[in-house]
């Protein structure tokens, strides 16, 4: 089968590998769909000594996948041969306080995609029965594999969030997990002002449903947030650049919740904000690593109730053997989804 492998320093290769077999407990999926995240991106901007010290020499990458379960092993009862499934992206021993909680990520033995154990960007993938979630007709694999990760990880967002049509959402970075978000705030009733460096995933996002959209380069978004909304501020503000979080919490009005998703400047070497102000604006912030084993299966009921189809945030396919250009492409920042399709 073929595989794309990193090799840090924005390098990456097509290789052909042995195509896996499935133990207890585990399954071989054959790829449909599997997105490329921005964590993905992270590891290929790695510095090749940095990339080679965590461990990720050799995988396979990408963490999104979403196909038909071509093997089952041993003990495997909750899916069957040609089951349409999508993937978690992390699976754990299922025992564990951290598994039971819903959150295999935090499990000692987890097998993280792309991370500790091979990944989606390959013909075939070996998978952990306990991740794989059966996808119903009416969804496409594309919405499985998003759901698999960036979808996810904005859905449990707004369920911490408490988002309703009563809310003014100010989204800060619209690449995919922002326009995931303004999909979902218009879904859920909310007004969305999507705000972003780039007038390309700003036009993407008023195709998919932005009520206003702010260029920071050109106009303060703080102030064009306290313009839209009487000067008041809005009651929704998310961070989902990871450069952004001091103009998030100045864009909130008093009472207003702050979502904090991306991995930027502000993650790493932290922002400059009083302790005072979140006291005597009574503000609420939210932090957010990802989501859940039963956030997808929640997905799933509200994309087919509202009617929501995320193939309108790909705005490029690829075929796997079109791998290392897609990969460029999308470190452009100029993108929506990028999705690789079988």
């Amino acid at each position: 089968m073929r595989a794309v492998i990193f090799f840090g320093d924005r390098k990456a290769a097509i290789e052909e590998r042995k195509d896996p077999e499935p133990m207890r407990g585990e399954v071989v999926v054959r790829m449909k769909a599997s997105g490329v995240c921005g964590s993905d991106m992270q590891k290929y901007r790695t510095p090749r000594k940095e990339f080679l010290e965590q461990g990720y020499s050799n995988l396979v990458m990408g963490h999104e996948p979403a196909g038909i379960v071509e093997k089952i092993g041993e003990g495997v009862e909750n899916v069957r041969e040609g089951d349409r499934v999508m993937v978690h992206h992390s699976a754990g021993c299922g025992y564990c306080p951290e598994c039971l909680s819903g959150y295999h990520q935090l499990c000692k033995k987890q097998f993280l995609l792309g991370s500790n154990v091979d990944g989606s960007w390959s013909d075939l993938m070996l998978a952990r029965a306990v991740g794989c979630i059966k996808l119903p007709e009416r969804l496409s694999f594309s919405d499985g594999a998003i759901m698999g990760c960036t979808g996810g990880t904005v859905f449990r967002t707004f369920e911490r969030l408490g988002v309703s049509a009563c809310d003014t959402i100010v989204i800060y970075g619209v690449g995919p997990l922002g326009l995931c978000a303004v999909m979902f705030g218009k879904a859920m009733g909310a007004r969305t002002v999507a705000v972003d460096l780039e007038d390309e995933r700003l036009d993407f996002a008023k195709k998919v449903g932005a009520d206003e959209v702010i260029n920071s380069k050109r106009r303060d978004p703080v102030e064009e947030v306290k313009s839209l909304t009487d000067q008041k501020g809005a009651s929704i503000a998310i961070d989902f650049s990871g450069n952004a979080t001091a103009n998030v919490l100045h864009s909130l009005q008093f009472g207003g919740r702050a979502g904090l998703i991306g991995f930027g400047h502000d993650f790493w070497e932290g922002f400059q904000f009083k302790t005072s102000d979140v006291i005597l604006r009574n503000l609420t912030i939210v932090g957010n690593l990802i989501f859940p084993i039963d956030t997808p299966r929640k997905m799933i009921d509200f994309l087919q109730l509202h009617h929501i189809s995320l193939e309108k945030m790909v705005t490029h396919r690829f075929p796997l053997e079109k791998a290392l250009e897609a990969l460029e492409l999308f470190d452009t920042l100029k993108t929506g989804k990028i999705m690789f399709v079988w």
